[in-house]
């Protein structure tokens, strides 16, 4: 939560600020995206409706018309599957217009910017500040794929090594790709092994592969209802609990995030504690947006699960 940000007295001059003028509704929601408590220093944080409704006074209309409104204007971006807004000039604003590579800031941003789940807000947060915020480190910037030419490249000795060390880090993910089940939803390996990566779940890997194993043999995945392996990892699916006799197929799974003692464990797993004297949906959104889990995830998981049971 912060304390304090910056709004610049030219807002109100600039061109978004004379379009909206005697639009009270658009004033407020832009006013409150640049100073609400939930924001942050990249600009790209998690904003159900509900939250503006409450700390501003508007109605669910108002507030959602001046969200439109400040997207038709260029203000910001706002993804309704997510809840998640995009305010496009924030970080210019609170950080800067550029910053050197070298400067520990980059290292913060390039934190906020990974935690982000896959959706157009983050695409479009990097197409805006790729370079400004050198969001891709010179390591990065190179396929890891690709063994480099120099040195050894006279003899083949150093591409083969270089070669064995790049099939040596991926091995982890190599083995979760062969052990889930072939499945219509087994595309995007790419994508997958790209956020295996990101995540750093070697780490993990021995706890995934065992919860893959036990889950694959459940009736839900058995009847035709496995996630997608891409929305497997964004989820953090390997927090979902596994009820006893789900692998003789006599019950089924029930997803981390509806579930108390789920959302408690992903969120020793992710790091967050819980405040003093926060309530529990409170604690509950925060663990949300930080394993990028959406309204539409919840409402659907208790969809399914209470039509299994």
């Amino acid at each position: 939560m912060r304390d304090y940000s910056k709004v610049s007295g030219s807002f109100w001059t600039g061109r978004t600020g004379k379009n909206i003028r005697r639009d009270m509704e658009t004033q407020i929601v832009a006013m409150y995206l640049m100073t609400c408590s939930h924001a942050n220093m990249i600009g790209v944080f998690f904003l159900p409706i509900g939250y503006i409704t409450i700390d501003t006074g508007l109605t669910h209309e108002g507030a959602s018309k001046g969200l439109a409104r400040l997207s038709e204007e260029g203000f910001c971006t706002y993804d309704d599957d997510s809840e998640m807004v995009f305010v496009h000039e924030m970080a210019k604003f609170q950080i800067g217009e550029s910053l050197k590579p070298t400067d520990n800031r980059v290292k913060d941003i390039r934190k906020q910017y990974d935690a982000l789940s896959e959706t157009r807000i983050k695409s479009a947060f990097f197409d805006k500040y790729l370079h400004a915020f050198s969001l891709i480190s010179p390591e990065e910037s190179s396929s890891p794929f690709e063994a480099p030419s120099k040195p050894g490249a006279e003899t083949g000795a150093g591409t083969e090594k270089n070669k064995t060390m790049v099939r040596s880090s991926a091995s982890r993910f190599e083995e979760f790709w062969m052990l889930w089940p072939k499945s219509p939803r087994k595309v995007a390996k790419a994508s997958c092994e790209k956020k295996w990566r990101a995540k750093k779940l070697d780490g993990i890997a021995d706890r995934i592969m065992e919860h893959l194993k036990a889950i694959s043999k459940t009736k839900q995945w058995l009847d035709g209802f496995d996630p997608a392996p891409s929305t497997y990892l964004s989820q953090g699916r390997w927090g979902d609990e596994i009820f006893e006799g789900a692998a003789q197929g006599s019950s089924n799974t029930k997803p981390w995030f509806i579930s108390n003692s789920g959302i408690e464990a992903k969120a020793v797993e992710l790091g967050i504690t819980k405040l003093p004297d926060e309530q529990f949906p409170y604690f509950k959104v925060r663990v949300y947006k930080e394993a990028g889990v959406t309204k539409e995830d919840v409402r659907k998981a208790n969809q399914d699960f209470d039509a299994r049971k």
